[in-house]
Order: C-alpha cells, then sequence, then structure tokens
C-alpha cells in the first residue's frame, strides 16, 4: 500500500471511516476495581446531541462533563468487565469522542489505573481523489502499555 501524504493547500483531507476509543483496567491491576457503577452517555440517541451534558456519579456524588456531537455513535458500557468504549463508522471529517465512566474501586487506598486504546482508520480524499467505498484506506492504533 503506497502511503499519500495530505497536500492541504490543494484540498486533500483524511475523511473517518472507522473510530474506536475504549477504556479498560490496567493490566494487572484488574483486581483494583470492584464494580462500575455509572457511565456516560447511556444512549447517542437520547444523549449525544451538540452541547448535552453527561453525568456520572456514585452516592450522591458526581460530575457533568460537555458531550459534543456523537450522533450516530455506538456507545458500549462492559460493566462486567468495567469497560467502556466508544465506535464511529460514520464518513465525518470531524467527531468529538466524551464518555466518562464512574466505579467502586476494592480499596479506599488505592487508585486504580485505566489504559486506552484507540483505532481509526481514514481515507485520503480531494484534489482529484474521490472518497468511495473500496478507496484505499490507512489504519492508526495506539494502546497503553497496560492495554
Amino acid at each position: 500500500m503506497t502511503k499519500r501524504k495530505c497536500n492541504c493547500s490543494t484540498g486533500d483531507y483524511a475523511r473517518n471511516i472507522d473510530f474506536s476509543m475504549r477504556t479498560r483496567p490496567w493490566e494487572g491491576r484488574e483486581d483494583e476495581f470492584e464494580r462500575m457503577v455509572d457511565w456516560a452517555p447511556r444512549e447517542p440517541a437520547s444523549e449525544c446531541n451538540p452541547g448535552a451534558t453527561g453525568n456520572v456519579g456514585i452516592g450522591g456524588v458526581g460530575i457533568s462533563f460537555p458531550i459534543g456531537t456523537c450522533e450516530d455513535v455506538e456507545v458500549e458500557p462492559r460493566t462486567g468487565l468495567i469497560s467502556m468504549g466508544w465506535i464511529d463508522e460514520t464518513t465525518s471529517r470531524n467527531k468529538t469522542a466524551d464518555y466518562a465512566m464512574a466505579f467502586e474501586a476494592t480499596d479506599d487506598q488505592v487508585a486504580p489505573i485505566l489504559a486506552d486504546y484507540v483505532w481509526s482508520e481514514v481515507m485520503l480524499c480531494g484534489a482529484g481523489v474521490l472518497c468511495l467505498p473500496g478507496s484505499p484506506s490507512y489504519s492508526y492504533v495506539h494502546a497503553d502499555s497496560g492495554w
């Protein structure tokens, strides 16, 4: 596969094909997490409108955070695994990813550590290059060392 660098002066741009983010306990430290209690957004259709607010909390204490435009995404809370994910398979040029989870730790003396994973597939489009299904695409993966 030949890589083509974006020439933004000619109108090239990268179009998102697939984007996934996930958060879970750091590998080897899963036993520091008791359970996932809350998460946001619960459903994209009801909470992912531009300017919406997400809320998570435990026992009357919580946080609120702004949620950007995230219609047409799949929110993947996995309470048994204490894991949260966010998948966007639309062909948007820009997208925000806002999510949060609240969990109980097994010990109040330990600060549990989380690991993140991000995968993106993009297609270079623009001057003389049409973004059509089947056009060449490029993938990028980042995972914390604890993933």
